[in-house]
């Protein structure tokens, strides 16, 4: 029987994090600069009081230099023990349709796990085959349709909004 997977096996131990009396603009650059999508809001002991993902800064703020990360930062956070087990992790992620959990002990931050932590545990073929000679063209001319169609609904897009409305009003 094989063991379960444990949380602290997965979780991201070098984890990116602000407080609540920085800028919202610090948390933009923080996300950008380390490449994540979310960042633990910690106070002195590296203890969890809120979480700022980026879905949080999908609409830019006016002075975003002057507004505090206390002003948006998600208050209730999903956590869990570095000791859960993988499988309860994803649960809770599914069934609150989540990206992120905080892995805390006594409240302390001692990790992150997103989505995409769990992703790289799924075996298959998929890596295998984009290395192979053959498919590698084939991946690029997706990687090329995807960006096409990431662009034609990009804010700035020849799309009307209020266009698009009336043909589906009856």
């Amino acid at each position: 029987m094989k063991k379960p997977l444990h949380v602290r096996q997965i979780m991201s131990k070098a984890v990116v994090t602000v407080g609540p009396g920085d800028s919202v603009a610090h948390v933009r650059r923080m996300l950008r600069q380390n490449n994540v999508s979310a960042v633990p809001v910690v106070v002195r002991g590296n203890v969890l009081v809120g979480l700022v993902t980026d879905k949080d800064l999908v609409h830019k703020l006016p002075d975003e230099e002057r507004v505090t990360v206390s002003k948006i930062m998600q208050r209730r956070v999903h956590t869990l023990s570095g000791d859960a087990q993988v499988r309860i992790l994803a649960m809770i992620m599914r069934t609150h349709r989540i990206h992120h959990v905080v892995v805390v002990n006594d409240r302390h931050v001692k990790g992150i796990v997103s989505s995409f932590d769990l992703l790289k545990l799924v075996p298959g073929p998929v890596t295998e085959l984009e290395a192979l000679p053959e498919n590698r063209e084939a991946s690029r001319n997706l990687e090329e349709l995807v960006g096409l169609v990431l662009l034609d609904v990009a804010p700035g897009s020849e799309w009307d909004e209020d266009e698009d409305e009336e043909k589906t009003t009856p």
